[in-house]
């Protein structure tokens, strides 16, 4: 029997036109036409070395499935420049906030989750995320649908690590064996449910390659519709 659901976020939920590493240049702009850097006499072009060089040391903790913690990016970027500010919030929403230009939800979603909540499914969002996928679950009011959401800048762990799928269960009093993982991402999202025995499905939106499916998945969808079918046989 399957009692809780765990969806993924991006290219699972909502299509993303612009991954975040890619975004981070549009990030930046942002950041500094908020602080008038050109006004304080900060050229741009510097300004871009100190902040790409902070996230290159940041981001060495996800080799260990860690998360980057966001507001200590903004604030080494700030002290870098030597500048203050006192709301690093409204500046960690000013820096994320472009993403939403490039995001669209797949049109089988709301109907799907709908239908999943009216038949007592608990529904459950682990998302590797930084802010900006926040943003977007907001945007799309997505929250209505869901039990509980866990963003891995918040948890400060990333899937596959095993503990980020357990926070999520246990949040919604649900073992393992009667819980699902729906993903698009083979290691991430299906290698990390599996290892802690969750059933597995791959939501394939667009292609992916063979040889970066470490694991098969218990089933492949091209569909959220799809997956009503295979419930229906637990």
């Amino acid at each position: 029997m399957i009692d809780a659901i765990c969806f993924d976020l991006g290219n699972t939920l909502v299509k993303e036109l612009k991954e975040d590493r890619a975004l981070r240049s549009d990030g930046a702009k942002s950041l500094y036409d908020e602080l008038g850097m050109r006004d304080r006499g900060i050229e741009y072009e510097n300004f871009v070395k100190i902040h790409d060089k902070i996230w290159a040391e940041e981001e060495k903790v996800r080799l260990k499935f860690r998360e980057i913690d966001v507001e200590r990016v903004i604030t080494r970027i700030l002290k870098e420049l030597g500048i203050e500010y006192s709301n690093i919030e409204r500046l960690i929403n000013v820096y994320f906030s472009p993403k939403l230009r490039y995001v669209k939800l797949f049109p089988d979603v709301p109907q799907v989750l709908e239908k999943l909540r009216k038949r007592g499914y608990r529904l459950v969002l682990i998302s590797n995320a930084l802010p900006s996928n926040k943003l977007v679950f907001n945007y799309f009011k997505l929250d209505r649908f869901f039990d509980e959401a866990l963003f891995s800048y918040e948890v400060g762990l990333r899937k596959p690590h095993p503990d980020i799928f357990y926070e999520a269960l246990d949040r919604v009093e649900t073992p393992p064996d009667r819980a699902a993982m729906v993903g698009n991402n083979p290691f991430a999202d299906i290698a990390g449910s599996r290892l802690v025995g969750m059933k597995t499905v791959l939501i394939v939106r667009h292609y992916i390659e063979k040889e970066i499916t470490p694991i098969l998945p218990d089933y492949i969808i091209s569909s959220l519709w799809e997956l009503l079918d295979i419930l229906a046989k637990y």
